[in-house]
């Protein structure tokens, strides 16, 4: 499902992998972990040594440029994280204009996602995590939808430019 939304990015974009773990959705994309490339994790993770091919927090990613990234795939990572706003803030800042963040992550009304896996902070829905985005501002919906009925739901945004950015995109265009 993830793969539809970054897919146009692929070919000639960057696009970042965030919390990819032991395993990226794509060989194309930039894998983003907090655990150096080749290193275990545990849990789930045990067996599974990370491929990121960065390595960082995800909410701390000040290594990149602003408006340097084409899509963003954060899968199953913001129930992880302890400020889910300043993350948001931080994609925001290194994703371009029409920039595309998908999110995927379990929806708690229907699955104790915190028992399950205790290094979830968070447990999370899709209107929560919209509450959150649209508070930092600056993305429109593009897409809603469960992944897994009843366990998973991924959310696609789109992020708007700001007017700065409009002007810099006309005289761009007008040149091209």
């Amino acid at each position: 499902f993830a793969l539809r939304e970054i897919g146009p990015f692929l070919d000639d974009g960057l696009v970042l992998d965030l919390g990819c773990g032991g395993a990226k959705i794509h060989p194309k994309t930039i894998g983003v972990d907090i655990r150096p490339s080749g290193n275990v994790g545990v849990g789930i993770n045990l067996d599974h040594p990370s491929v990121s091919d960065i390595t960082a927090e995800v909410s701390d990613l000040a290594m990149l440029k602003d408006r340097s990234v084409d899509a963003i795939c954060a899968r199953h990572i913001v129930e992880h994280l302890l400020d889910i706003p300043k993350a948001l803030k931080e994609w925001k800042r290194i994703l371009k204009p029409w920039g595309k963040l998908v999110i995927i992550s379990p929806d708690y009304r229907h699955c104790e996602a915190v028992s399950i896996d205790p290094s979830h902070i968070h447990g999370l829905t899709a209107d929560s995590v919209m509450s959150m985005v649209d508070l930092v501002g600056g993305f429109e919906v593009a897409k809603k939808s469960d992944v897994r009925p009843g366990y998973v739901f991924l959310l696609s945004f789109e992020r708007l430019p700001v007017a700065s950015e409009v002007g810099q995109m006309g005289s761009a265009m007008a040149v091209a």
